[in-house]
């Protein structure tokens, strides 16, 4: 089983410090891996995931991912998913900053993976993960196919376990190549794709130059 934690670059948010804890609450921890994408430094938020429990880090780093709209970071990071051979994606369900949450959403569509936010519990056996959700007031359980994106709120108290006998960090670096710098350059599900330009052309008379028109 494979576990990829989907962390904010620029430091963790509260609720992805729950989705590492939950994690390491649920799985052994050479299972989990957490996962950054910026074309700068992550160190700061991997060593925090490595210290709340993660055992791996990993940083997808492509010239111009700061430019990406949702659905171009969604798209790269599933890539991502696909080269950690991921079972199982946890993110925090809103980052402190924004507080939209749309970009796991965007991972599990580019994925194509159920998607299920807001989870408060957590087990998984075999290829299926049975998670516990509350609805309108109420407290559900869902049987959820792997593989899956799950995000964990701020608000689950998930107490942190803090390592201190993690090793020392070492962030292995992703670069996906031509595949991510198609994602790079269109985002295909968001924007439209530019029309192609056409070199000008003169007109030899004032007809062929309404023709034209």
């Amino acid at each position: 089983m494979r576990v990829v934690v989907c962390v904010e670059p620029w430091g963790l948010s509260d609720a992805s410090r729950a989705a590492v804890a939950l994690a390491v609450r649920v799985f052994p921890r050479d299972a989990i891996t957490a996962l950054a994408a910026t074309d700068s430094s992550a160190t700061a938020a991997l060593a925090e995931a490595q210290e709340l429990g993660a055992f791996r880090t990993a940083q997808v780093m492509e010239e111009s991912l700061e430019s990406l709209d949702v659905g171009g970071l969604g798209k790269t990071l599933s890539q991502a998913l696909l080269s950690l051979q991921a079972d199982l994606v946890l993110c925090g369900a809103r980052s402190d900053d924004e507080g939209r949450g749309i970009v796991p959403a965007a991972i599990a569509h580019h994925w194509k993976a159920p998607y299920v936010p807001h989870v408060e519990e957590l087990a998984v056996s075999g290829g299926e993960a049975t998670v516990l959700v509350r609805s309108n007031g109420r407290k559900r359980k869902l049987a959820v196919p792997l593989p899956a994106v799950l995000t964990v709120g701020a608000s689950l108290t998930v107490a942190p376990a803090i390592r201190p006998d993690a090793h020392p960090l070492s962030v292995e670096i992703l670069r996906l190549g031509d595949a991510a710098q198609r994602t790079l350059n269109r985002s295909s599900d968001l924007g439209t794709l530019e029309k192609p330009k056409r070199k000008p052309v003169a007109a030899s008379s004032a007809s062929d130059l309404l023709r034209r028109w």
